[in-house]
């Protein structure tokens, strides 16, 4: 590793947030992973997958190690990082030994096998894991390996980011990081941009830096580059855009996604890469008025040469968060990276005028807007409606402030803001004093503190005691990788922070800790029941079989958290079966499905054990779900179908069902309404339990 491909290391490793997860593929002797563990935050964890044999490791690599009396073993990679406390080192062969891993990562960094399939496999397996905010990279970008390149292009375009090159080191970057406004991270990234233009200094001889695709005549200055673009007679092409046109007025803080098609019709081929980091690539920004850039957004070409008549495609964002109401300006163009647009050399990118406008939503606070109407909630959402009554701070998606015994306390919570101010609305608006509001599995009490501003702030509930009774187990458990270290007392329960979140609000809640299968409901209506524990079939039915019973029809709202998500396709399930009792009102991104009950369910209706319905009923039943679901929710539907599938022992059906899942799906306007980004993590979910099935499944 050369010395500023470690410096970039040491950077980037400052990017990861405290008590985050850092995943190495590829650790050897430890040297990178030293960097990572010194460089993080010391409550940052470094898990270091190797299988730490022999093989593979000779040449430069033996030569090196022989010179320094080092080994290729397990020993001795925990002896190099006998003083990193925060490395947890794993042996075996990724991903391979590793199918089981649940634990999302902050960044994954890729230095294992470095040629297909198992690289692909590394960087599939690793990026399923990858939070939607974390860093992916990687080493050895050189020439000498083009699944390398290959495979980090594909990764860049595939999460939409741009790619950075420190020598042979590669970066992918989310927009969290690229555009923050804080002064740390812009210094970390104002070095890493320097990096990326200093010369190099080898540890190890005989390594190309070149980090183009496989193919002679690496260029590797920019005068050369230029004369090459020279030479080029043409650079015309058409784009077609996905839905057609662009949209002329955009609500602020809404993503503007530009997809689309770019032919090229000139009568010329189009290298792909001219040298070190000159590279093609998509480009698109967004002006204000006053000609200052709001935003930019890059996606690298796929392939050596771009000839005449071929078609690319292209899936890219912009954000509108920087930006100000009114007129902005929108251009879209090829480019290659350091050189030239192809607007400079005869090219003739699209423009276009676009119009922020504030959303309708945010203006004023409608009490009267009924249930089923989306903006029930929407008009509640605390970063999108400066007049809302809910009191909330929210620093990123799902990490919030609450106030509680007047101090501010940064919290965690599994729900995200849109969630959050449904829970608010329901309590504020539609609960009037018939019954309870039952949340069932609350974990450190977020939801619980909002459900309880909502009874507070709701003149409708005259008597206020004991409104709301909170199941939970209260273990920290399996959410110790979620949660914040102020979280955990080193008692293993989160119950006392549920009880500090919540300590002005003793009145309204009824907490109720313990094994929930073995507690049951007081038998009073319940107005509200949000349900966040059926994570088996048994609490699921142990739910539906106690607690729906009491819902009032006409009236009670139930809330499915866990409808959008693999890991409970018995919700769906459950849900489209007793269709016919319940009014479905929407999705609310994380992944719940609110419903209002229609008519009173029938005994021998809720007794109906699912798990022994024939596997022709659950495919119709799916089948029928997906087919009145928004198109994002549908695919991950196929999702939850499948694992049923696999759960049964009937594999074939899962592979289709898993084949035919669809990534393409066009992201809708309101991040509220918007599942595409739960595709991939749902997919990757069941295929990784579909291969676990399938490896231990006799072959015949």
């Amino acid at each position: 590793m050369r010395d500023n491909e470690a410096e970039a290391i040491e950077l980037v490793a400052s990017l990861v947030p405290r008590h985050g997860v850092i995943a190495e593929i590829g650790s050897l002797l430890g040297r990178s992973s030293w960097i990572w563990a010194k460089s993080a935050d010391p409550s940052v964890t470094v898990h270091c997958f190797d299988p730490w044999e022999q093989s593979g490791a000779g040449g430069n690599f033996g030569k090196l190690a022989h010179e320094h009396g080092q080994r290729f073993n397990n020993a001795q990679f925990l002896a190099n990082t006998a003083d990193c406390e925060n490395i947890r080192a794993h042996q075996g062969y990724s991903p391979n030994d590793f199918l089981d891993w649940t634990v999302p990562v902050d960044l994954f960094f890729e230095d294992a096998v470095h040629a297909d399939p198992v690289l692909s496999r590394n960087l599939e397996f690793w990026s399923s894991h990858l939070k939607p905010d974390g860093i992916a990279c990687g080493h050895d970008y050189i020439s000498r390996f083009p699944d390398v390149c290959r495979g980090a292009n594909q990764l860049a375009r595939r999460l939409g980011r741009s790619l950075r090159l420190i020598g042979s080191f590669w970066l992918l970057l989310p927009d969290v990081v690229e555009r923050s406004e804080d002064w740390r991270v812009r210094a970390a990234l104002g070095q890493l941009t320097a990096l990326q233009g200093a010369p190099t200094s080898a540890s190890h001889p005989n390594e190309s830096s070149a980090p183009a695709a496989p193919g002679p005549g690496q260029i590797g200055d920019k005068v050369a580059a230029k004369r090459i673009i020279a030479g080029v007679p043409s650079f015309a092409y058409d784009i077609i855009f996905y839905p057609p046109g662009l949209p002329a007025t955009l609500v602020h803080g809404e993503p503007l996604t530009i997809r689309g098609q770019l032919r090229n019709s000139s009568r010329a081929v189009w290298r792909v890469t001219l040298g070190a980091e000159m590279v093609l690539e998509f480009g698109c920004e967004l002006w204000d008025s006053g000609g200052h850039k709001i935003a930019v957004d890059r996606a690298i070409v796929d392939g050596n040469e771009i000839v005449p008549g071929q078609i690319l495609r292209f899936d890219l964002q912009l954000s509108t968060a920087r930006a100000g109401l009114g007129p902005a300006r929108f251009m879209i163009d090829l480019l290659y990276r350091h050189i030239a647009w192809f607007g400079a050399v005869g090219g003739k990118p699209v423009e276009a005028t676009i119009n922020i406008v504030s959303a309708q939503y945010v203006h004023a606070i409608d009490p009267a807007i009924p249930v089923a109407d989306p903006t029930f909630f929407k008009q509640h959402i605390p970063e999108n409606s400066p007049t809302t009554t809910l009191r909330l701070g929210v620093t990123e998606q799902q990490s919030y402030v609450v106030t509680a015994g007047g101090a501010d306390i940064p919290v965690r919570s599994m729900l995200t803001s849109y969630e959050l101010a449904m829970l608010y609305a329901s309590a504020r608006y539609h609960v009037n004093g018939q019954g309870k509001i039952v949340d069932l599995g609350p974990s450190t009490g977020v939801g619980t503190h909002i459900f309880a501003q909502g009874v507070r702030d709701n003149p409708a509930v005259a008597s206020k005691a004991q409104t709301i009774y909170s199941y939970d187990l209260f273990l920290l458990e399996n959410m110790r990788h979620f949660l914040e270290e102020a979280d955990d007392n080193k008692t293993e329960s989160t119950f006392w922070r549920f009880q500090q979140i919540n300590q002005d609000y003793t009145n309204e809640i009824v907490p109720v800790p313990g094994d929930f299968l073995k507690m049951s409901w007081t038998g009073e209506p319940i107005e509200v029941l949000f349900v966040d524990l059926a994570k088996t079939w048994d609490l699921n039915t142990h739910v539906v079989t106690n607690f729906f019973p009491f819902l009032i029809p006409g009236h009670s709202l139930l809330i499915q958290q866990d409808y959008v998500h693999v890991g409970e396709p018995w919700i769906a399930l459950t849900m489209e079966y007793l269709d016919e009792y319940f009014e479905f009102l929407y999705f609310i991104y994380g992944a719940s499905a609110v419903y209002r009950l229609k008519a009173a369910i029938p005994k021998r209706v809720l007794e109906t054990d699912l798990r022994t319905l024939p596997l022709a009923e659950v495919d119709r039943l799916f089948e029928r779900a997906r087919a009145k679901a928004p198109a994002a929710v549908a695919e991950v539907l196929k999702t939850c179908q499948a694992t049923i599938h696999v759960e049964r022992d009937e594999l074939e059906g899962a592979r289709r069902l898993l084949q035919s899942v669809r990534l393409d799906i066009p992201r809708l306007p309101h991040p509220a309404d918007d599942f595409v980004t739960a595709i991939r993590p749902n997919l990757a979910a069941a295929t990784r339990w579909f291969e676990r099935k399938d490896k231990l499944a006799p072959k015949i």
